[in-house]
Formats: structure tokens, C-alpha cells, sequence
């Protein structure tokens, strides 16, 4: 019976090992799994914040961060719909955060401009608009103007005006 008893022995030990080799296993694919995710999720996060430069020499250094995030960006139509799903309800989340900040940009870059004052040309019909000092501009397709950045940078964002 010492024999029988030294052959359970050994073969629980195998058994032993091979659930520990297994569990081990299992854990290790889980935390890839984790990490890859975080990953995508903080992607998905540059993205939805990343500020959309008025000019390609805004940022720095090129910040990695930033032109990493703006090419990802450029191509979100090629994400899978769960993705884009994702990211159109963070960016919902951000203007409702962003909402309650009117006086602030919050999403503004943190580095400062370099000029105060640029050379704009109007690349399509804006009507008139509000200047930060309370004077009214009509701003017409084709004209340029030396105006603040701060009273612009919106319009040049989303392509009404063009910074020369």
C-alpha cells in the first residue's frame, strides 16, 4: 500500500501543478486583456479631448499625444461601431461637463498662443460676430483681418476661417 500511497502523491502533485500552470495562465491573459483595454480606453479619451489645432505648428514639439490623437481621429470611421458607439457618448459626457463651465474653454490647450493678434482670411461667409470687447465685425468670404485670437480661434477650428 506505500507504493499505491506514493503514486496519488505524485499524481496529485501533477495535478497540483497543472491547475497552478492553468491559474497562473489565466491570470497573466487577464491582465493583457486589462491593460489592452485601459489602452483603447485612454485612446478613445485623447481623442474626445484633444484640442483641434488651429494651426499644424500650435502644439510643441509636435506632441506625440496630441498627433497621435488627431490621427485617430481622422480615421474613426474605421472603428467598430461599439467603438464609435463609445466615443460619441464620452464626447456627450465632455459638453455636458464642459456646459457648466461658459466663461472657460476647459478643452482649450494648455500651452499659450505665441501671438495675441493674427491674420485671418475668411474662407466662407460668417456673418457678423461679437468681438470680445463688445464690437461687432461682419465677416464676409474672401476678406482678411488682424483680429485677436481668442475672438477666432472657434471659427478657424471648425473651418470658417483660416489663419495666414
Amino acid at each position: 500500500t506505500a507504493e499505491t500511497n506514493s503514486t496519488e502523491v505524485t499524481r496529485d502533485a501533477g495535478l497540483a501543478t497543472a491547475i497552478l500552470i492553468t491559474h497562473l495562465a489565466i491570470e497573466r491573459n487577464k491582465r493583457c486583456i486589462l491593460a489592452y483595454h485601459i489602452h483603447r480606453a485612454q485612446l478613445f479619451c485623447r481623442i474626445a479631448w484633444a484640442p483641434i489645432p488651429a494651426t499644424p505648428n500650435e502644439f510643441p514639439n509636435g506632441s506625440s499625444n496630441t498627433t497621435a490623437a488627431l490621427a485617430a481621429a481622422q480615421q474613426q470611421t474605421h472603428l467598430p461601431p461599439h467603438d464609435q458607439r463609445f466615443l460619441l457618448e464620452y464626447r456627450k459626457l465632455i459638453a455636458d461637463y464642459k456646459g457648466h463651465f461658459l466663461d472657460i474653454d476647459i478643452g482649450a490647450a494648455l500651452v499659450p498662443p505665441k501671438d495675441a493678434f493674427i491674420t485671418v482670411r475668411v474662407l466662407r461667409d460668417v456673418g457678423q460676430i461679437v468681438l470680445s470687447d463688445g464690437s461687432v465685425v461682419t465677416m464676409m468670404k474672401g476678406t482678411q483681418r488682424y483680429m485677436k485670437r481668442s475672438d477666432v480661434e472657434s471659427l478657424i477650428r471648425r473651418g470658417y476661417l483660416q489663419h495666414v
